[in-house]
């Protein structure tokens, strides 16, 4: 450890014991600085959690900045959070710049957007009472096993290039690439909201229970939000490209790929289209509707599909 010349330390602690403060500088030049003698890149972001009966003789954050005495060159700064109600401590330290700063804006970008599209999303299956794709499965352990297991899968393939990201200990400057694959992102994002709350306000008119969308997003392909739903899963991974090395980009990639068939070839449009088939196949509107009509991406119509 004495030939360290690097250090990257992401921590969490939680102290309980009486005669213990928060983590500051001295531990660090204790523990730390002072075995490294070689060491010139040291980044930190700490937050212990202390159980506290009194807040009268705990310190405050102007004691626990002049801990940092000595440790100028490495920029740390701290903030401290007391809970009465709860009787806890909260206190951070950390080196400017922000260590987790890309990761945050990655992943945590658009929180309200997302609650909002979950909430959406919890409310139309609730109005609906359940989901006719899962009809055939429920009466069978072997395929709600199946369906059951291939969402798990979903989840960690469309999360890879996420969670290769969060096992760096560096930060890079923002590219055009970011900008790029976060517009790319919210355009998804936003298309598929768009055409979902379209679909649910066709629906809930009663004058067209007999009838299928075409208005809208729908207008411009058969499948908008499934479009929307990919370019948003495409949009991460351009937006984590830059920060990908190796084999990560070639497994990274495999998320928006993976999102991409599953919906196009296995559990989203041909399920869908069967059932519209079933629906409307006497209805020769509908035959003009799809063959005008692209299956997925709006103005590009595969003749075959």
């Amino acid at each position: 450890m004495s030939n360290l010349e690097e250090l990257f330390l992401n921590i969490s602690i939680g102290l309980s014991t009486p005669d213990k403060s928060f983590i500051d500088g001295n531990d660090l030049k204790r523990d730390i600085i002072n075995h490294m003698p070689k060491l010139n890149k040291f980044v930190c972001s700490i937050h212990s959690n202390l159980d506290v009966d009194d807040l009268t003789h705990l310190p405050s954050n102007e004691d626990i900045q002049r801990t940092f005495k000595g440790l100028e060159d490495y920029q740390i700064i701290s903030y401290i959070h007391y809970l009465p109600d709860d009787q806890i401590g909260q206190c951070h330290i950390y080196s400017q710049p922000y260590t987790m700063n890309y990761l945050y804006r990655l992943t945590n970008s658009f929180p309200s957007g997302l609650f909002k599209l979950g909430a959406f999303l919890f409310y139309r299956i609730l109005k609906a009472g359940k989901d006719s794709r899962f009809d055939r499965m429920r009466n069978s352990p072997s395929k709600l096993f199946t369906a059951w297991m291939l969402q798990g899968l979903w989840v960690i393939i469309t999360l890879l290039p996420t969670l290769y990201l969060n096992r760096k200990h560096f930060d890079k400057p923002l590219t055009k690439i970011d900008y790029i694959g976060w517009s790319m992102w919210l355009f998804g994002f936003l298309f598929e909201v768009i055409a979902d709350k379209q679909k649910m306000t066709f629906k809930n008119n009663l004058n067209n229970k007999e009838n299928f969308i075409s208005t809208g997003l729908w207008k411009y392909s058969r499948h908008p939000n499934y479009f929307g739903e990919i370019c948003s899963w495409l949009g991460l991974y351009i937006s984590s490209s830059h920060m990908l090395v190796g084999y990560e980009k070639f497994i990274g990639i495999l998320s928006p790929i993976f999102v991409t068939c599953l919906l196009s070839f296995v559990s989203g449009i041909p399920i869908l289209e069967r059932q519209a088939m079933k629906l409307f196949g006497t209805n020769p509107a509908y035959h003009t509707y799809r063959n005008r009509t692209p299956i997925l991406i709006p103005f590009i119509n595969f003749p075959r599909i």
